[in-house]
């Protein structure tokens, strides 16, 4: 592992602005930086150690709340100052290491390519430098990669030389133990994980049909002997282990409860024949109501196998139940429109290729005759197309995510599809992110999990719920006399509001008066913010502000207190 000023000497040899700007700074044969280890950051480079302890200085004079560690600390906190040897930095006009490892952080994103070329000219490179720099962004923009350059992967670090990555890797993946869980409610392997595992072990799991469930935080998949005998080799166990992790699963389950019904049965005439007295025989039909089995018991006799039978043979279409037909409807025109907007790019596209190679590019002067620029027509086309799925893959993304108040993740759709994805897929991957839950479900779990991550020192009296350190004062206003609440202090506010009122009226979203007292606290200050304000409701009577961060929720019974504190907070013992 390298130490801090290995570290940043790293950061200023992979960015040139960086390597430029510290060897312009050399003085008397050093060069000053000051250093954020906790984000890997440089923060100023300086020529002398005065005037980079005289920027911390600076940055000390003003302090913010840090969500993280829940203290007030000031801008300077963390920052460090480092000596660094100037024959140690690469020259960007010379280093061909220096612009690999620059081009290998931007590797992927495409809209900066043309940026790394022209900071490469800003700062007239050699012409060596220039070459190599022209040819890995076209390499990148033909979606060849980056090559590897070997001296730029050699190891820095002492103890990298004494041992290799590939030693360090296998050591880090070898720390990491499996454990498996047969679920028979479900009919299900889950498999976790102490870390994530390694990308070869994924591509197992995957191959095996096991998916990675977010909310369980497990791979999960249906129990076949295939997968279990997969899950004893990632776990390492014996068959006799394995059974015994069979047997307490099983041993878990609550019986499954098989109600009499009216002993008949149909005939092939389609009349009806009372059984005898003393026979039972039933048969099993599961029907889906919304996302759970409602097991119906129907006369006629029935064997175990057929049972499970019955249960693989149902298609169980969770989407179904979770798109609405006007959701559908909404999605289906944006997928018209993506469709059609896509064939008339990728007819331009094709059309202007084709112009392209005929009479070859418009830069090329006395040799060819063409007006298509490769890198302003072709190139832009090709982005604008890649914009085209994005923009269409979001917009649908942004449409649940602002009538059902959830989060998806776009992003992992985008980069698990091409251009030919369809509105179905992307439902589909919607739905997975969902984790069996509604989207109803959804909101009101990232609305409670928002609200524990935020809240820290929280304490229940009588019917009062008090949390402390809750929101912060913004430190410019406060120079002037002004007590407002800070910044980061609204999202806050925000979602201690929206845990209110999805108890009071199990909703997930805010009333119009809960958005104006949302106002009041984002825009008023003194006596306007900290103050009690009145919600009158049938749970929830105030919220009271103080200026020391304090906020008392106070609820109309002692009763109400509780059960918030235990469903929002997990906070189960009163003071």
């Amino acid at each position: 592992m390298m130490n801090v000023k290995e570290t940043a000497l790293q950061a200023i040899n992979s960015y040139p602005e960086y390597a430029k700007e510290a060897l312009e700074n050399v003085y008397r044969g050093k060069v000053f930086i000051v250093f954020q280890p906790y984000r890997n950051t440089i923060e100023k480079i300086a020529k002398t150690k005065r005037g980079a302890e005289g920027y911390i200085k600076k940055q000390q004079a003003f302090t913010y709340y840090d969500e993280y560690t829940n203290e007030l600390v000031t801008c300077g906190s963390g920052l460090t100052v480092l000596e660094i040897d100037p024959t140690q930095i690469e020259n960007p006009q010379t280093s061909k290491t220096l612009w690999y490892r620059f081009m290998k952080e931007y590797h992927g994103q495409t809209w900066y390519y043309d940026n790394i070329v022209k900071m490469a000219k800003q700062m007239n490179v050699s012409v060596d430098v220039m070459e190599y720099i022209l040819q890995s962004v076209e390499d990148m923009k033909n979606n060849r990669g980056l090559t590897v350059l070997e001296e730029a992967e050699q190891p820095t670090t002492q103890q990298e030389m004494s041992q290799p990555k590939e030693a360090q890797h296998e050591q880090q993946q070898a720390d990491v133990k499996a454990t498996y869980t047969l679920n028979e409610q479900l009919n299900g392997i889950e498999i976790t994980f102490t870390d994530i595992p390694s990308e070869e072990i994924r591509n197992e799991l995957k191959a095996q049909g096991f998916r990675w469930s977010k909310y369980k935080k497990v791979w999960y998949a249906k129990q076949s002997e295939e997968r279990l005998q997969f899950a004893k080799m990632l776990v390492g166990e014996t068959e006799q282990q394995t059974e015994e992790v069979a047997e307490q699963s099983e041993a878990q389950q609550e019986p499954m409860q098989v109600k009499e019904v009216e002993q008949k049965t149909i005939n092939n005439d389609n009349s009806t024949q009372e059984k005898e007295q003393g026979q039972k025989t039933f048969t099993v039909i599961p029907e889906v109501q919304e996302n759970t089995f409602d097991l119906q018991f129907f006369s006629g006799s029935i064997n175990t196998d057929d049972i499970l039978n019955l249960f693989d043979t149902i298609n169980l279409t969770q989407e179904k139940t979770l798109i609405s037909d006007e959701d559908r409807e909404h999605i289906n025109k944006y997928e018209d429109s993506y469709k059609t907007t896509l064939s008339v790019f990728e007819n331009t596209l094709q059309q202007l290729q084709e112009i392209h190679k005929q009479y070859g590019d418009y830069y090329s002067a006395g040799k060819a005759f063409g007006f298509v620029c490769d890198m302003k027509d072709i190139r832009e086309m090709e982005e604008r197309t890649k914009e085209l799925k994005e923009n269409f893959i979001y917009r649908i993304c942004r449409y649940f995510m602002n009538k059902y108040n959830v989060t998806i993740d776009y992003k992992t759709i985008y980069n698990k599809y091409d251009t030919t994805v369809t509105a179905q897929n992307i439902l589909d991957e919607i739905v997975e992110q969902l984790d069996g839950f509604t989207f109803a479900e959804k909101a009101q779990q990232e609305i409670k999990q928002q609200l524990k991550e935020i809240t820290k020192n929280t304490e229940v009296k009588d019917n009062k719920l008090i949390l402390s350190n809750f929101f912060y004062i913004d430190s410019f206003d406060l120079k002037w006399g002004s007590y407002k609440l800070s910044y980061n202090s609204y999202g806050r506010a925000q979602t201690l509001l929206k845990a209110l009122y999805l108890y009071e009226y199990n909703i997930t979203q805010l009333t119009e008066e809960a958005e104006q007292l949302l106002k009041t606290l984002k825009y008023s200050k003194n006596d306007d913010v900290f103050t009690t304000h009145e919600l009158n409701l049938n749970k929830i009577k105030s919220i009271k502000l103080y200026k020391n961060g304090r906020v008392d929720i106070e609820f109309t019974s002692s009763h109400y207190a509780r059960e918030f504190a235990k469903d929002f907070l997990n906070i189960v013992k009163a003071a």
